[in-house]
């Protein structure tokens, strides 16, 4: 019989540090004392790229952020 494997989705929003991320020790520690996997997801969203933040056109996210942000996740 085959066993099936639980899994806990752990979802990165905006911020991808992992040293004081409170949901992702809770999930460490659920996994562990329960045998589960975590999963990271992280989604690119489009509007982290293109969309403004204020009236004189600073993007949310230039050039440098994304770099990292990709080298980050």
């Amino acid at each position: 019989m085959q066993h099936k494997s639980q899994r806990l989705i752990v979802w990165f929003r905006n911020d991808l540090r992992v040293h004081d991320n409170r949901c992702l020790q809770y999930a460490a520690q659920y996994a562990k004392h329960n045998n589960v996997q975590i999963v990271p997801i992280y989604v690119f969203d489009p509007d982290f790229t293109t969309k403004k933040v204020s009236q004189y056109g600073i993007k949310k996210c230039g050039e440098n952020r994304m770099r990292f942000t990709i080298e980050a996740v």
